[in-house]
């Protein structure tokens, strides 16, 4: 978050008061007064259009890439009977599987996040 400008007063028996006026990453307009944070309804909705569609996008790409890693599972067949080529095609499907199952765990973090966020919005409400 940029500052634009910040106001500190200090208030007899009540320390000192912070006062930031600022704009966050998506532009919206936000005023912070120690934890307490005022966001414009509008932005708050725009942002909050744009959490939900990047969630729905995640869900999209997660969904796809965990049917991806699901239809190379079955095919892990072992055997010392197969040639070095087979050997090495099954090698490299296992390391797929990996790197897929990776994706899927990093994709549900970012799910975590944009989850974390919409609440965070709908909580400033």
């Amino acid at each position: 978050m940029r500052t634009f400008g910040e106001f500190h007063a200090r208030s007899a028996g009540a320390g000192h008061g912070v006062l930031r006026w600022a704009a966050n990453q998506g532009g919206a307009a936000v005023i912070q007064t120690g934890s307490i944070v005022l966001v414009d309804p509008a932005r708050r909705e725009r942002r909050l259009a744009e959490l939900r569609h990047r969630r729905m996008l995640l869900r999209e790409l997660r969904d796809d890439v965990d049917f991806a890693w699901r239809g190379l599972l079955p095919a892990d067949l072992g055997g010392s009977w197969r040639s070095a080529a087979q050997r090495g095609y099954s090698e490299r499907r296992r390391e797929l599987v990996d790197e897929l199952r990776r994706a899927c765990r990093d994709l549900d973090d970012a799910l975590t996040a944009v989850e974390a966020a919409i609440a965070a919005v709908t909580a400033s409400a």
